[in-house]
């Protein structure tokens, strides 16, 4: 049996971290050997025991990060020659997959990987800026890419952000793709019951707008900007109401803000949920103001629940929305511009529900499970 070793580094539970969940789970059905490696992150026990639900062996991973970090690199790299390639022997892959999140973000696990001769593929899951490597990291990567075989990018637009700063040392041979993210139509689905629930469990009344987030609260994702552009949409609707559902570092700052908007009472924090699938039909609206993106899944699973999606003009929801009725893409510099544009979609309930109809059928006919299954399955056979 040949053995796949998913390898990551990760600031915290979010989309990248669902989709190796979803990867190793699906190669594990198609018979392969699967393990994962990780870096430590605050709450990533979830991430291990959402693997070990099916199974799956989930170490961490933590080397010296001679790319990611200048300071002491040479010394870095020699301690991880030294004790990080023996996890790598040990495991004894056919076979490594390194998650990017960021421009440098995988780069060292790479080397290591060459180093012990194992073939390897790459994922990219975010749109990132290009970067220009010093001669010292430039002949590193040279080294490095001799052994990818493959990679492939969440969206069109992450892959073209990678090959900005990796095109040079992809070999011609190797082989890219951009496989969606996918969402589970079983689970997440247009349901006026999980509707109805969810609003009695947070007192949400019929009667009341309720605008709703999912994801990380960190600077990549704005909660700061979605928090004062309903300051002021609710000075108009006084009946609305924002649901924030997660975690991450701006969390304290956000509910500060809240309260010094004079909103702590219309602004509801609802933290991590794992049942998210039951909290997205009770949104009217799903809004997600990020600077960036690669595709977002919380994005499609609102699709899929029937929730209109504004989102703003930025790579991967751009892909996602430019042709699509299921949502509308916003100017993500202006905060006036965002104001305007979700008023007039909160009074035009024709248009919301035309936008209802259209994600859910989108969802299952361009981001199904199965289209995702298909691409993986011939791109890991193409390499193996």
């Amino acid at each position: 049996m040949q053995k796949i070793l998913l390898l990551s580094y990760s600031g915290q539970y979010g989309g990248m971290e669902k989709r190796i969940v979803q990867e190793a789970v699906y190669l594990k059905s198609m018979n392969y050997d699967v393990a994962v490696g990780i870096s430590s992150f605050p709450n990533s026990e979830k991430l291990i025991n959402d693997l070990a639900a099916y199974d799956i062996s989930a170490t961490y991973y933590n080397p010296p990060m001679f790319f990611e970090e200048w300071r002491w690199r040479r010394q870095k790299k020699l301690l991880a020659e030294i004790f990080w390639c023996r996890y790598i022997k040990k495991m004894k892959p056919s076979l490594i997959h390194i998650f990017y999140c960021w421009t440098e973000m995988g780069c060292t696990r790479l080397w290591l990987a060459h180093k012990c001769n194992v073939p390897c593929v790459l994922s990219v899951h975010n749109v990132f800026p290009a970067h220009k490597y010093l001669p010292w990291h430039d002949d590193l990567m040279q080294q490095a890419f001799e052994s990818v075989k493959g990679l492939y990018a969440v969206s069109q637009q992450a892959l073209d952000s990678f090959l900005s700063t990796y095109q040079k040392y992809i070999h011609n041979d190797t082989r890219l793709e951009t496989i969606y993210n996918f969402v589970d139509t079983k689970r997440f689905q247009p349901s006026n019951e999980r509707r109805q629930q969810t609003r009695a469990k947070f007192s949400i009344t019929d009667n009341q707008l309720l605008l709703g987030f999912s994801g990380r609260l960190d600077k990549q994702k704005r909660p700061d900007l979605l928090i004062a552009v309903f300051g002021q949409l609710n000075k108009r609707f006084p009946n609305s109401r924002l649901a924030i559902v997660g975690e991450g570092p701006l969390e304290k700052q956000c509910r500060e803000q809240a309260n010094q908007l004079g909103l702590s009472k219309c602004v509801l924090f609802w933290g991590f949920q794992n049942n998210i699938e039951e909290i997205l039909p009770a949104f009217d609206l799903f809004v997600l103001l990020s600077i960036r993106e690669g595709l977002s899944l919380a994005t499609i699973e609102a699709m899929a629940c029937g929730v209109p999606v504004v989102a703003t003009d930025v790579p991967g929801s751009h892909e996602v929305f430019i042709n699509s009725s299921s949502g509308i893409l916003v100017h993500a510099g202006d905060e006036n511009k965002i104001v305007e544009a979700i008023a007039n979609l909160i009074e035009d309930n024709c248009k919301r529900e035309e936008m209802a109809l259209a994600g859910s059928i989108e969802a299952a006919e361009k981001y199904s499970r199965e289209n995702w299954e298909n691409k993986i399955k011939d791109f890991y056979q193409a390499i193996l």
